[in-house]
């Protein structure tokens, strides 16, 4: 039986691809690097070999990265379609919510962000990479915040679910025991997702109701 479910944040929640690429500009720049235009940095991005663009250590290039995120906005950040109402979708069904996310800021401004969104109210606990001291050599690792927000709810991970747009993220969420879900807002191949342990891929988050509408009539 489902109790808890585990949300990514970005590109899953809230689209923020063009503050992506403003802070990776802006971070290419200040380590003498070019910038990327849109066209290229998109087709990267999907590809996932951004790390070529990178000048030096790629991993502290994102380390100094996630710990920008909370301090830059864009005029074209906003909550997906369907975002509120699957938020709303879990209250009515007595499930929880926690918001984790990859950028290391304080909770306190991811709350804020959620806020501007008409999200907040519909979101039990958020839990950021400031909260959490477990090392991975996924650089994007969420596996330590997952355990967290397990332990947070008193859950079993056989009670969780996680969802997410990253490929690291189904790695996560597959190393921690729960259910991983993809969305594909993040711009990222399904046979990427499936190959590190999806157990469904959705268009977007609109269409998690429906999908665990599915899960919970199963498992009764």
């Amino acid at each position: 039986m489902i109790k808890l479910v585990i949300l990514d944040l970005d590109q899953t929640l809230i689209d923020t691809i063009h503050r992506f690429h403003l802070v990776f500009n802006m971070m290419l720049e200040e380590h003498g690097a070019p910038q990327v235009d849109w066209p290229r940095f998109i087709r990267m991005y999907s590809d996932d070999t951004l790390d070529q663009l990178i000048p030096g250590d790629s991993r502290s290039f994102w380390v100094e990265f996630r710990r920008r995120y909370c301090s830059v906005a864009h005029p074209l950040d906003r909550a997906y379609y369907g975002a509120g109402r699957a938020l709303e979708w879990l209250r009515e069904r007595g499930l929880r919510a926690a918001v984790t996310t990859g950028r290391e800021c304080r909770p306190a401004d991811v709350w804020r962000e959620l806020e501007q969104h008409g999200l907040a109210h519909l979101v039990d606990s958020v839990l950021t990479m400031a909260d959490c001291s477990e090392e991975d050599e996924l650089t994007w690792s969420r596996t330590g915040l997952i355990r967290l927000a397990l332990g947070h709810f008193g859950v079993d991970s056989s009670e969780a679910v996680f969802v997410g747009d990253y490929w690291v993220d189904m790695e996560s969420a597959r190393r921690a025991g729960v259910h991983p879900v993809a969305v594909r807002t993040g711009f990222e191949p399904e046979h990427r997702l499936l190959k590190h342990g999806a157990k469904a891929v959705l268009a977007g988050i609109w269409e998690l109701p429906s999908y665990l509408r599915q899960v919970l009539e199963s498992s009764t």
